[in-house]
């Protein structure tokens, strides 16, 4: 039941970061999204991404990029 949850909870979770994205870009069309904002957003998604990549030591990084 558990691992249902789990699947409802992303789906929901992609539906809204899809609805978001639209938003965000269609202002950004528009030109009514700030730079600022758009700065911290950029940001906010690189650092999301890259988190899962970074290891605590050197060592365990390069072991993990090599395989």
């Amino acid at each position: 039941m558990e691992a249902a949850n789990g699947g409802v909870v992303d789906s929901i979770l992609h539906v809204l970061y899809a609805a978001t994205v639209r938003v965000m870009l269609a202002s950004l069309e528009r030109n009514l999204l700030l730079d600022a904002i758009m700065h911290r957003l950029t940001r906010l998604l690189l650092a999301s991404r890259l988190r899962p990549g970074y290891r605590p030591s050197a060592e365990t990084q390069l072991s993990d990029l090599v395989h």
